[in-house]
């Protein structure tokens, strides 16, 4: 008798936590839906694009020299791309090499929220992974790079959501990685550094 009143115990206990944990959930996202997060993250950037005058382009320009500053292109998804310094010497990265990235992290809001990991002062030892590696970093990062190809190379990059960092592409001191369920949009900007 006593271990049937334990185990409806327990299962009370667990049927108040489910209660409890499905009646706050909703709260909190104040009822927008995951398709609505979208729609916002989407509108976000393209009032990024609309705000700073940006151009998207249907060909990438060459990357032996740095493209105008509002000169985006799309390679995937909603991610937009543009090269702000071309680099420097002729060895170009490759899949395969350690890549060392640099970089500045912004929201897309008319105030953005910003993370700095850019020069030694600010962050001394930069992000390092195996460029195509998707387990190493986001998507964004390594379509990036194969448009940066030279070293000390720079660029912007508007990264979606679901193109950016997750739990399993990031290390946590790089400070990039977003709660798994945000849709939050970035911009970053890259400096390249690669390892043969």
């Amino acid at each position: 008798m006593k271990q049937l009143t334990a185990h409806l115990h327990i299962k009370t206990i667990i049927l108040f936590i489910c209660c409890v944990t499905l009646f706050t959930l909703p709260s909190c996202n104040n009822g927008v839906t995951y398709a609505e997060q979208l729609k916002r993250e989407k509108e976000l950037i393209n009032n990024y694009i609309k705000r700073n005058n940006i151009h998207v382009v249907s060909t990438a320009p060459s990357s032996d020299t740095a493209w105008d500053e509002n000169e985006y292109i799309n390679p995937s998804g909603n991610m937009y791309f543009n090269l702000s310094k071309a680099g420097i010497g002729t060895d170009s990265v490759k899949n395969g090499d350690v890549v060392l990235v640099r970089f500045k992290s912004y929201t897309l809001g008319e105030n953005p929220d910003s993370i700095l990991n850019w020069s030694t002062v600010h962050y001394a030892n930069p992000p390092e992974f195996t460029l195509g590696n998707s387990m190493e970093a986001c998507e964004a990062w390594h379509i990036a790079i194969s448009y940066m190809k030279k070293m000390d190379s720079e660029a912007y990059v508007i990264v979606p959501s679901k193109m950016g960092f997750t739990s399993s592409t990031a290390n946590p001191y790089w400070g990039v990685l977003d709660d798994e369920g945000s849709t939050t949009p970035r911009l970053y900007h890259l400096q390249l550094k690669f390892v043969k």
